[in-house]
């Protein structure tokens, strides 16, 4: 079953250069204020008609509620348009310092958790948990495959409903290996997973975007463990 896959901005993940206009600095720092993570400047973010704003002259807490609250206005239209906004629950990917043995809340469980509070029919459930937490990529983790992302997943504090679309969050998407392995690991046990919204999508080089904060939707392969 293809997993849809879409994104509130696209944006680089190298250091920004002559070529970087407005537009991929505010993207880049949107995704910061997402993680919690501190960033030069200030950016104002748009989305429908509605503007926050970010800085480094605010509490990294502020800008991650406020970015928060910005993409879940945006996942609420996406779970309209495809008529999930009654009916669904929202699993996040567990972040990479999490595990079963020492469970961490995360962007992702920001994220769903702005949606959950957005949306009365929304159900948020911690139904994925990682077996051994992972060194982060920035502290030269590597990037795992799909195959070896779903052996090293268990179930989290809720149980997986099998009666409700399952949309999976994230707050970025590099290859889509945790999300190709966070699908196939639920529909094993029973759920319905068609959907993943993530906050950021990575882009390592130019050609960039003419509108980073309009990113096409994609589509990824299907992988059975």
């Amino acid at each position: 079953m293809p997993l849809r896959v879409e994104s509130f901005a696209s944006y680089y993940t190298a250091v920004g250069g002559e070529d970087w206009r407005d537009e991929d600095y505010r993207a880049n720092q949107f995704v910061h204020a997402v993680k919690g993570e501190r960033f030069k400047g200030y950016a104002d973010i748009t989305y429908s008609g509605e503007s926050i704003r970010i800085g480094d002259r605010i509490s990294l807490r502020t800008n991650q509620v406020r970015a928060a609250e910005m993409f879940a206005n945006w996942a609420v239209a996406r779970l309209r348009r495809h008529r999930l906004i009654d009916r669904c629950q929202l699993v996040a990917v567990p972040c990479s310092g999490s595990c079963s043995a020492d469970p961490l809340w995360g962007p992702p469980d920001e994220l769903a958790k702005a949606i959950a509070d957005s949306v009365a029919g929304a159900t948020r459930a911690w139904c994925l948990e990682w077996r051994r937490p992972y060194q982060s990529s920035r502290k030269g983790g590597r990037r795992r495959t799909a195959a070896e992302h779903c052996r090293n997943l268990t179930e989290g504090e809720d149980a997986v409903r099998r009666d409700l679309p399952t949309i999976l969050i994230d707050d970025v998407c590099t290859t889509g290996a945790h999300f190709q392995a966070c699908a196939a690991w639920l529909r094993e046990r029973g759920a319905v997973v068609r959907l993943a919204l993530c906050a950021g999508r990575t882009q390592s080089t130019p050609p960039p975007l003419a509108d980073p904060f309009s990113v096409d939707p994609e589509t990824l392969d299907d992988f059975e463990p």
